[in-house]
C-alpha cells in the first residue's frame, strides 16, 4: 500500500513543476500501488501490454475462469484463484506457427503475445525468472529484459509495483502522454514517437519521484 512513503516530501518536490502542481493539490499524498503476488503481476503486465485496461481485464477474467483454481468465499462472485504459472502452461497452448488462431482460445491475443506469456510462465515456474519483493533492482531488470516478450515498459512497471521503485518510468506509455497533454505538459501536434521522447525528457525534472508523477498523469488521462 506504499504507506511508508514520505508523501509530504514527494508532493513538495512534484509541486515545484507548475504543470503538475494542480494535480498534486487535487490529489495530495498519492500512492503507488504495490503487488500481492509478484508472479501474478508478471502475467498481468504481459497481458496488459499495448491494450486498454478494459481489454486486459476481459482477457485476465477469462484466463482466471478457465485456468484458475476454485475458491470458496463468502463474497458473491469471488470463486477463483488467479492461475499459477503451471496452470497457465497447461491451459494456454502454444499457437501453431502456420495454423490460424482458434477464435475460442483462452487468451484471444496475437500469437506473439501468447508465446511471450507462455515463455514468462515457464521461466517463473522453473525459477529462471526470479522475482520477489526482496529482489535486487538491477539484477531483476536484467532478468526481465532477457525474458522474451518483456521490454523496458514492463520491466519498469514491475520494478515500480513489486520493488516500490519510486523513480520508475514507463517508456512509450500512451496513457502517460495522454495525461501529459491534458495537464498542458505536451502541446500538440507532435508525432507519436516525438511525444514519447519529449515527455521522457521532460520527466527528468520529476526524478527521483517519477513513479508518483506517473500516477498523476494516469489519473489525468482517465479523468
Amino acid at each position: 500500500m506504499d504507506l511508508d512513503a514520505d508523501s509530504s516530501a514527494i508532493d513538495a518536490a512534484l509541486q515545484e513543476d507548475p504543470a503538475l502542481a494542480p494535480s498534486v493539490l487535487r490529489t495530495p499524498g498519492i500512492r503507488v500501488p504495490g503487488a500481492i503476488d509478484p508472479h501474478e503481476l508478471v502475467i498481468r503486465a504481459i497481458v496488459g501490454q499495448q491494450i486498454s485496461v478494459k481489454a486486459a481485464r476481459t482477457h485476465l477474467s477469462r484466463l482466471a475462469t478457465q485456468a484458475g483454481g476454485l475458491y470458496t468465499s463468502s463474497f458473491d462472485g469471488l470463486d477463483r484463484l488467479f492461475p499459477t504459472s503451471r496452470e497457465i502452461i497447461e491451459t494456454v497452448p502454444e499457437p501453431a506457427a502456420e495454423a490460424p488462431l482458434d477464435p475460442q482460445r483462452v487468451l484471444r491475443l496475437p500469437r506473439r503475445s501468447i508465446s511471450a506469456l507462455r515463455g514468462a510462465a515457464s521461466a517463473l515456474e522453473s525459477g529462471e525468472l526470479a522475482i520477489g519483493f526482496e529482489s535486487d533492482p538491477e539484477l531483476l531488470r536484467q532478468n526481465l529484459l532477457r525474458t522474451p516478450g518483456i521490454g523496458p515498459w514492463t520491466a519498469a512497471y514491475l520494478s515500480m509495483r513489486v520493488l516500490a521503485d519510486p523513480d520508475a518510468w514507463m517508456r512509450n506509455d500512451v496513457a502517460l502522454v495522454s495525461g501529459a497533454a491534458r495537464l498542458g505538459i505536451l502541446e500538440p501536434p507532435h508525432s507519436k514517437s516525438a511525444s514519447h521522447r519529449l515527455l521522457e525528457d521532460y520527466a527528468q525534472r520529476w526524478s527521483p519521484w517519477r513513479s508518483y508523477a506517473s500516477m498523476h498523469l494516469w489519473q489525468a488521462a482517465s479523468g
